[in-house]
């Protein structure tokens, strides 16, 4: 008789480990979900870094040119 109540009482041996496998498995899927939002934010970010670096040196170079057409450095001597 206790063991009939035991096994009311506690339902299937099974269930937590049956359970805790699921858990696991959700577990590993929101690791690899998270790994990949991850991979695609390192590609992004590169991209952006480089877009970033282009129009820096970009604006220095018109910087530049402005900055030379004032002053004009080669007429100095005339």
């Amino acid at each position: 008789m206790r063991h009939f109540f035991v096994a009311l009482t506690y339902g299937d041996a099974t269930q937590p480990a049956r359970e805790q496998g699921h858990r696991v498995t959700n577990a590993v899927d929101h690791v690899k979900s998270g790994t990949d939002a991850l991979q695609a934010a390192k590609t992004l970010q590169r991209k952006s870094r480089k877009c970033m670096m282009f129009a820096i040196i970009l604006l220095l170079v018109i910087a530049i040119i402005i900055v030379l057409s004032i002053l004009k450095p080669w007429n100095k001597g005339k």
